[in-house]
């Protein structure tokens, strides 16, 4: 039976996870360098890595029958490339080893989290989009990482929330000590994941952290934002997110232009700290009603 564990021991277990295969490792480094080019990329990708490429391309602009992978890289570019290679290796290399988990509501969630992170940063034009889908799509890794791991304690975990009503992090934390958040930062950091990012998933469920507490606290504080928005509304399917980005393009534009407006004119009166909250709860409000629009409520019990 799983005890609780001192987070230094959870470390250490997560340390001897397998490491990314060096096919993989080739291909982010060809994302990261800037003399790459679509035709080295693609002559390394995997038949399954390619599929999804395709695939994603062919979701985001329908119109294009999107047929080469030249085709759906150029489409994609590099930055998303890289999001979605990133994002494959680290969900793949878990839901290969699971059993009893609800994977595809915690994709949806996690990709719908991605995508209202994405828009917030955008009102508030915050200069990397990237790490914010990145952050947000993996800020609940953790919960992958129990159910394959730990399995004994996940059992433990769905019974406690089940029997007492407790919230998942409570239950976590009687269990095994530490939360999902800690322990998926904890494996975030073993992929080599940058340590803003990785702090991002750690406190995105820390209501009370203090902005003087984080090296980046615009990229963790928007992210628990998009995590609080998600929570309010149903999860879209698929088709209906890759769709979100373009519907709301123009609402988007209009509320960032006005949100600027806002802090243009509160920066003479404000520091920047100050500034930067009440923007993001300016952006989350604009989100919101702009989601309400396109997706229903979350309805209690769902």
């Amino acid at each position: 039976m799983e005890t609780p564990a001192s987070l230094h021991a959870l470390a250490e277990r997560i340390d001897r996870l397998p490491l990314i295969d060096s096919a993989v490792n080739e291909i982010l480094s060809l994302l990261n360098r800037t003399d790459s080019n679509f035709t080295q990329i693609a002559d390394r990708l995997s038949p399954d890595l390619a599929l999804r490429f395709l695939n994603m391309a062919n979701i985001a602009h329908p119109e294009a029958g999107v047929r080469s992978l030249k085709h759906a890289m150029g489409l994609l570019g590099y930055a998303e490339m890289k999001q979605i290679l990133t994002t494959a290796v680290m969900v793949d290399h878990f839901t290969d080893r699971l059993d009893d988990f609800r994977f595809d509501r915690f994709q949806q969630q996690a990709r719908f989290c991605a995508a209202a992170a994405t828009m917030l940063g955008t009102v508030m034009a915050y200069p990397h989009l990237e790490d914010l889908f990145t952050a947000s799509i993996l800020h609940n890794v953790g919960k992958l990482v129990i159910a394959v791991y730990f399995p004994e304690a996940h059992g433990r975990i769905v019974d406690l929330k089940c029997r007492k009503g407790m919230s998942t992090c409570m239950a976590e934390i009687q269990v095994l000590g530490h939360g999902h958040a800690e322990i998926g930062a904890l494996v975030l950091r073993r992929f080599n994941v940058p340590e803003d990012i990785c702090e991002a998933v750690r406190f995105h469920n820390v209501s009370d952290r203090a902005i003087e507490a984080s090296a980046n606290f615009q990229l963790e504080f928007i992210c628990r934002e998009a995590a609080r928005l998600v929570g309010r509304f149903a999860l879209p399917d698929a088709a209906k997110l890759a769709r979100l980005r373009q519907e709301t393009a123009v609402d988007l534009d209009r509320e960032r232009q006005a949100c600027q407006l806002t802090v243009r004119q509160a920066l003479r009166e404000n520091g920047f700290v100050t500034i930067f909250v009440h923007t993001l709860v300016d952006a989350s409000r604009r989100v919101e009603d702009i989601l309400t629009r396109h997706i229903p409520l979350r309805t209690i019990g769902s």
